[in-house]
């Protein structure tokens, strides 16, 4: 049986190197602030961050995560989880293995047409969400899509008020000139 340890650490070589020439290579990316990350716990941390692609930032935050304090490729950070949109986790070849490796789908509201489409409480993704802070770190999109000017979603303030996690703050640049939308 494939066991979640080492769906985490295929995911996290493939995170780490598929996505290597783009991020480190053609585009540069800057991480600026990661002596921050020296003095967090190692359970109940959330990253909140804006959202400007469907992929690729999340890809650069959990990539400087899984080798943050004093890890390696060879040994990641592998208690790691995010929150990712049910409809587009669908969407992606590998989506078993991202949630194998801690990726919470999420039914989440969203706009249909001129109406709000209400799916009611995401009972699992809630439960797994709690389970995550508890065991590591989550990284979370508060605003749930990419559209700049989006409110921020409910479901992030209940989890800060009920787990009371270090919150982090990310704030990307670039990435929507750089990968689109």
């Amino acid at each position: 049986e494939f066991s979640l340890r080492a769906a985490s650490m295929l995911w996290a070589n493939y995170s780490y190197f598929s996505h290597y020439a783009e991020l480190e290579i053609k585009n540069k990316v800057k991480y600026e602030g990661e002596e921050y990350l020296l003095d967090l716990p190692e359970k109940n941390v959330m990253f909140v961050s804006n959202h400007q692609t469907y992929i690729m930032d999340a890809a650069a935050i959990y990539r400087k995560l899984i080798l943050c304090k004093g890890k390696s490729i060879l040994n990641p950070r592998l208690n790691i989880g995010c929150l990712i949109a049910k409809e587009t986790l669908e969407t992606l070849s590998y989506a078993k293995l991202l949630e194998m490796a801690g990726c919470i789908p999420i039914k989440r509201s969203w706009r249909a047409g001129e109406g709000q489409a209400d799916r009611g409480m995401d009972v699992v993704a809630i439960k797994k969400t709690i389970k995550c802070l508890k065991e590591g770190w989550l990284i979370n999109f508060p605003t749930g899509t990419t559209d700049p000017e989006a409110e921020i979603r409910p479901g992030t303030a209940s989890y800060i008020k009920k787990m009371k996690p270090v919150v982090v703050p990310v704030h990307l640049t670039g990435f929507r000139e750089c990968f689109g939308k």
